[in-house]
């Protein structure tokens, strides 16, 4: 991803995690909750994005309920990007979005195993740059698309706090990129680690 998108992000999980830490203690009893940083890869529509349609990808996946809650609320943030070519081709292509909605957990027996399903809303936004130096031009859509994402995967919780697990998402929602709709969702594979309260 672009340097100033991927700075801005990386501060914005920093602070949530933060947050999320230094509450965990006075809302342990009555909360359950998760905050996790997902890396892995992001695949997109070939016809859309050509050489780009797999991309780096990260997230930060935040969920909380109350104990007595069947689901957790989500709110993530995920975003993957794809350089191809070098010099006047080329061709640097960033996606991302966030996720809100629910997210179901099952413990299995006794074990720290924990499957998940979740699924809502994906707010989604893309950009797209060619050439280099003084030559580069950059077209981003400026309302984002509205679509939907669905994902399941597992985690342990080794300890009592510490999550090690992974997950697939599908997400599907298009963009305006200077007049062409492209479909800027796609498939989102990788492995997580962060902390369970």
């Amino acid at each position: 991803m672009k340097r100033n998108h991927m700075n801005t992000t990386l501060l914005t999980s920093a602070l949530l995690l933060a947050g999320a830490l230094t509450t965990t203690q006075a809302i342990a009893d009555e909360w359950d909750g998760n905050i996790n940083l997902l890396l892995g890869q992001k695949s997109l529509d070939s016809d859309d994005w050509g050489d780009n349609d797999s991309q780096k990808a990260f997230g930060i996946q935040f969920d909380f309920a109350r104990s007595e809650w069947p689901v957790h609320l989500v709110v993530d943030l995920y975003g993957a990007g794809e350089t191809e070519g070098n010099g006047d081709d080329k061709v640097e292509d960033v996606t991302g979005g966030l996720h809100l909605g629910v997210r179901k957990y099952w413990t299995v027996g006794s074990s720290s195993f924990t499957p998940f399903v979740g699924g809502g809303l994906a707010l989604v936004t893309a950009e797209s740059t060619t050439g280099s130096g003084d030559d580069k031009e950059t077209v981003e859509d400026d309302e984002g698309g509205l679509g939907y994402w669905v994902g399941g995967g597992a985690k342990w919780v080794l300890g009592e706090h510490l999550n090690i697990g992974g997950e697939v998402r599908y997400s599907q929602a298009e963009v305006d990129l200077d007049g062409t709709e492209l479909e800027a969702g796609g498939v989102y594979a990788g492995l997580l680690a962060g902390y369970h309260w």
